[in-house]
């Protein structure tokens, strides 16, 4: 069972949230809002940038400056649909206050965060990889299996995002080839169902997770072809 650091957040928020509360934050419409925004922020920067890059060539730190137009154009399009009445704000590489080893140590971070306005503790993850071929999925996995499903990510969450950038080829093979490497089922998600985004089930490591937090987990699939 994981030990949790002391921060400010916990000083500031002293009781902290049962299960049932933690479920309740991240609804499912709110869930739903987040995928929404991933999906159109990539729209909006593939229209913006990358219609205007050529991909056959060099391109340094790409996963780098990727992760930071799409996230950038994730809080514009989150700025535009205020309404005062925000569950969560998005954040470029959000570090996760549920995780960290030590009172010096660094904390693990999300490529794209979303926090809980209500509550900061809580972030709900999107890590994201570029995918230079349909399988080249090994380090795009390895954040579930390392990160997600020991629980050191996600530790305040049943669900979360993987992103996959890929680069050449076609992403039903990349699908494919997540859905063999895994050996498990990747499901359809309804609400994105002209998307190339699926849904797989896991059961997470009990000597991972805190006390009283699920070990069921969802993780979404997202795959996004830069072409």
């Amino acid at each position: 069972m994981s030990r949790r650091i002391t921060t400010i957040f916990d000083h500031a928020f002293p009781n902290a949230p049962e299960w049932n509360a933690i479920v309740e934050a991240w609804s499912d419409a709110v869930v739903e809002e987040i995928l929404t925004l991933v999906w159109e922020g990539f729209d909006q920067m593939k229209g913006r940038i990358l219609s205007k890059v050529d991909f056959t060539q060099p391109l340094h730190q790409l996963e780098r400056t990727l992760t930071d137009a799409h996230a950038s154009a994730i809080t514009l399009l989150w700025r535009a649909k205020r309404t005062g009445f925000e569950a969560f704000l998005p954040k470029h590489e959000a570090w996760e206050p549920g995780s960290i080893a030590s009172p010096s140590a660094m904390p693990p971070s999300y490529d794209i965060g979303f926090e809980n306005v209500n509550d900061p503790r809580l972030r709900w993850p999107v890590e994201a990889k570029v995918l230079t071929r349909p399988n080249d999925v090994q380090r795009y996995l390895g954040d579930l299996r390392q990160k997600y499903l020991t629980g050191v990510g996600a530790p305040f969450s049943t669900q979360a995002a993987l992103l996959g950038y890929l680069v050449m080829g076609e992403v039903c093979d990349t699908l494919a080839a997540i859905h063999s490497s895994l050996g498990t089922t990747l499901a359809d998600f309804p609400l994105f169902a002209s998307r190339q985004h699926k849904v797989s089930n896991h059961t997470r490591s009990v000597a991972g997770l805190q006390h009283g937090r699920s070990h069921t987990f969802i993780c979404h699939h997202l795959i996004a072809s830069l072409q």
